[in-house]
């Protein structure tokens, strides 16, 4: 009988997912935490079995065991009305089994390999040795995280007498008997089909069982029936030659290791599994064969060159016990790395008190975003903003959280009240860890900052398009100095004091949002000129300097999509990466004794989504499964093709599709960052911008792919549009203190500029020889430039009118529809919700609001499908706090 539609304790059953041998998997709502749980409940006819009520309370005791984040959390065991349940997290996605089922290519396995085996090795440190895993017990998440499920025929490693049947290997018939408790034939080693004792060995077999499965596409050792299967097992050896031919040769070697018959030449330990993947990545660039090329760019995200670069692990967990930061200037290494949350809520912008025992974090735990703190000695988190009336900041584009030198204070970015816009935000300090009442410390500064004696502050004023300017100050915000002037329309985020107090480190870049290409600079706390730090095409960004003086910890991605923490000596010796794997480790803070770091570990679902611009028309629509990484659309003239920019094939390339997204392919390949595309007006060729060569610039290529040609190198502040003749592309550039914008000759790359009555950013379109922008218009009372929508002719002379100017085009983006009639404004304030407007250039109306998006929403281009739909790249993360730190 279904339980749906009953409570358990304060849980509500609200539908059922599955049935196994263990009961009903069901969907359920915890009414407390306001959150989806899955809830595994074990009928009232079994609690009288000793095996089954031995299987599930086996389970609870592993999972409880175990907290990572490529393991399915416990959240609690509850027990009414004579039914016992596991509380478990809700994980929303696919099975391995129905992935496998739909193909999975060499790259995607190798990425999903990387993370199964980190979730095996951290079992196993804990001493639980799963043995049962099988394709259907691991999930692949929305967003591609792997997770290992059901530890119901879990064993604490140990001895185990043979005859004691909790430890006992167990059998799946094609149909089972009521009670009968069920495991899986193809996926057990030679020692457990005989009833052996097992430890963590017989995992790497099952696993080796699974890598294969998922390479060749068909199991190792499937038979018609369980008898020849388990013959199978005990006698033969896997067909090799079903491996597939792009495979990395170290690929087979790893799978006859796991696949060993005798455990004793087998692979011991899963960590060695893990650096023999990790080795293969490490030589197995270049080894793709011809016949592969397209296989290879029609893979997910997490690609094999990215996989060869960023080995795909969840973290890189360097288990040697000693100090992250000691008198050898070398990298830091962790004895423990932690997820400190494994719920549906955002933690981000985090920091970690100076003495270890608590860090500071931005949240959406009740709604809205507040400032949380969590003791790391355990308890319950702590809202301190809740029953305030501030607007809390709820991106950090410009900074995190920080606390001060002597743990009393936490600064943040806030408006004076709810509501307050984005660009009217100060900097504000509020009582720690315990909470008070706020204080505005620093108006028209944002991203506070103290020294490390806490005598002084650094503070960020926003100039909105103009970029930012960098100031200090005493502690009290008195005696203000500017030691970084606006320069260039370039964008200072993130600035953080050297222990020492000489110097203040910082993000700059043309992005508004720490996008590509941003570096991490330098300038002494006195002012003087700034000083490059990390150097880069790509992002380096976030940095944090250690503790000793001597090193550097940032976020970067030289070689891949996303970032990771990255450690350089200052001395100018080479990088160390930190951390690997899926999703962006980034907002390192570590503690005063350099023991402890938290970061922030995002993962970004890019997803192209229609949004109807008539009223009263059907919901936003994704033609992308945003797992795919796509942004930047662009429409041919005549409506049949989109282009647009995608890291589906582990780099962020040119794909093209249909309109519904469908008949997705590749245009361009390669490590680099090809972006923001444009079709030229006959629809036969592209622009767009790339890094190739290690240096930006605009190239052009057949719109059908082909070769890709470099046009001009240029620092691109946003978009491409082609005039109406196809014989120049007009782009925003960084020119002195202001942007302004220029074109480029088609036919020999000669750079004009474009004549505008004032600064001008973001071109969207010709309307015959006139052409759209964004116009920069000071702000009031000294606030961050505010971005108009604004036309002008090819003479130079204005024809903009007052009804375009209502709305604040702050950081976002304007497109204009096919027939020229109508301009969608894409509103991106920097702290704050995005909004998409609409404006009907005939009638003189100011500018309606179409659609509000949620805080953890942004967009990256947009362009119309027709004159009723628009295609957004919408940008939506997830984000967790993990910390690193030492047990000893």
């Amino acid at each position: 009988m279904s339980l749906a539609g009953t409570r358990l304790g304060h849980y509500e059953l609200v539908s059922i997912l599955g049935a196994g041998g263990m009961g009903d998997v069901y969907r359920g709502r915890d009414t407390r935490l306001r959150r989806d749980v899955a809830i595994k409940v074990l009928p009232a006819a079994f609690t009288s079995d000793p095996d089954r009520l031995a299987r599930f309370e086996r389970e609870a005791r592993a999972l409880a065991a175990l907290n990572h984040p490529h393991i399915g959390a416990i959240y609690g065991v509850e027990e009414a009305m004579g039914v016992r349940a596991l509380v478990l997290e809700l994980i929303e996605g696919e099975t391995l089994g129905d992935r496998i089922a739909r193909g999975v290519k060499v790259p995607e396995a190798l990425a999903i390999a990387q993370q199964i085996v980190t979730a095996l090795d951290a079992a196993h440190e804990k001493g639980v040795v799963h043995r049962d895993l099988k394709p259907s017990n691991i999930m692949i998440a929305t967003g591609g995280t792997v997770k290992v499920l059901d530890f119901g025929l879990a064993k604490f490693d140990g001895p185990a007498a043979p005859s004691d049947l909790s430890h006992s290997p167990t059998i799946t018939q094609s149909a089972t008997n009521e009670g009968l408790v069920s495991g899986t034939v193809p996926y057990m080693s030679p020692e457990q089909t005989r009833g052996q004792i097992v430890d963590k060995r017989t995992d790497i077999w099952a696993f080796g069982c699974v890598l294969y499965e998922m390479l060749a596409g068909r199991r190792a050792y499937g038979r018609e029936t369980n008898s020849d299967t388990l013959v199978a097992i005990l006698e033969h050896t896997p067909d090799w030659s079903a491996l597939p031919p792009d495979a990395p040769a170290g690929v087979r070697r790893l799978l006859e290791r796991c696949l060993e018959k005798d455990p004793r030449r087998r692979f011991r330990d899963a960590g060695d599994v893990q650096f023999e993947l990790e080795d293969i990545g490490a030589h197995g660039r270049g080894h793709t064969s011809t016949t592969s090329a397209t296989q290879a760019a029609a893979a997910p995200r997490f690609g094999w060159p990215f996989f060869a670069a960023a080995s795909a692990a969840a973290i890189l967990a360097v288990v040697a016990a000693r100090p992250l930061w000691t008198s050898v200037n070398r990298a830091p290494e962790f004895s423990r790395v932690t997820q400190l949350f494994h719920s549906a809520s955002f933690e981000y912008g985090p920091a970690i008190s100076p003495d270890g025992k608590w860090i500071a974090y931005l949240s959406n735990a009740r709604g809205p975003t507040d400032i949380w703190v969590r003791f790391l000695s355990g308890g319950d988190p702590v809202n301190l903003t809740a029953s305030t009336t501030l607007e809390i900041q709820s991106r950090v584009d410009l900074a995190g959280l920080a606390i001060s030198p002597d743990g009393s204070s936490i600064a943040f970015d806030a408006g004076a009240t709810k509501g307050t816009p984005a660009a009217e935000f100060d900097a504000w300090v509020i009582p720690a860890p315990l909470g008070g009442v706020p204080r505005k410390v620093v108006e028209l500064g944002r991203a506070l900052r103290w020294s490390s004696d806490g005598s002084q502050i650094a503070f960020v004023r926003p100039g909105g398009s103009a970029g930012d300017a960098l100031w200090v100050a005493r502690s009290d915000g008195g005696s203000p100095r500017e030691v970084v002037p606006l320069r260039g329309a370039m964008h200072l985020h993130w600035p953080v004091w050297s222990h020492d107090g000489q110097y203040i480190y910082f993000n700059y870049s043309i992005s508004t949002a720490n996008r590509e290409p941003a570096s991490v600079y330098r300038v002494a706390a006195t002012g003087g000129p700034i000083e490059p730090v990390v150097l880069t095409a790509r992002r380096a960004v976030f940095p944090f300097p250690t503790p000793d003086g001597k090193g550097l910890v940032y976020a970067a991605n030289p070689s891949s999509v996303d970032l990771a923490l990255w450690w350089r000596p200052l001395d100018g010796g080479k990088a160390t990466r930190l951390t690997t794997g899926v999703g962006e480790y980034s907002e390192p803070s570590i503690t005063s004794d350099g023991r402890t770091m938290i970061s922030s570990l995002t993962e970004f679902h890019q997803t192209l989504t229609v949004f109807t611009m008539n009223g009263g028309g059907p919901a936003p629509r994704p033609i992308t499964d945003g797992t795919t990484g796509d942004i930047d659309p662009a429409v041919s003239p005549n409506g049949q093709q989109l282009v647009f920019s995608s890291s589906r094939s582990g780099f962020q390339n040119l794909w093209t599709a249909r309109l519904d997204g469908s008949m997705p392919r590749a245009l361009t390949s390669g490590n680099v960052f090809d972006e923001r595309p444009a079709f030229s007006p006959d629809g036969r060729r592209l622009a767009f911008v790339s890094d190739r060569g290690g240096r930006r610039g605009i190239w052009t290529m057949a719109a059908d792919g082909g070769i890709a040609e470099r046009l001009v190198n240029a620092d691109v502040v946003d978009r491409l549009v082609w005039s109406p003749d196809g014989q120049r592309i007009v782009f925003g550039v960084a020119l002195g203190n202001v942007v302004a914008l220029q074109s480029v000759r088609t036919a020999d790359g000669v750079i004009e500029p474009i004549r505008t009555p004032g600064p001008a950013v973001t071109p969207f379109g010709f309307i015959g020889d006139t052409l759209g922008y964004l116009e920069p218009f000071p702000g009031s009372a000294g606030r961050p430039n505010v971005n108009r929508v604004a036309f002008v002719r090819s003479n130079g002379e204005a024809a903009t009118t007052e009804a375009m100017r209502n709305v604040n085009v702050g950081n976002g983006y304007a497109a204009l529809s096919p027939d020229g009639r109508r301009v969608a404004a894409l509103v991106e304030p920097g702290a704050a919700a995005g909004s998409i407007w609409i404006i009907d250039l005939a009638s003189g109306k100011p500018f309606q609001k179409v659609a509000d998006l949620p805080a953890d929403v942004r967009f990256r281009g947009a362009a119309w499908a027709d004159n009723d739909r628009l295609i957004v790249g919408t940008v939506q993360r997830t984000s967790h706090l993990v910390l690193f730190d030492q047990t000893k």
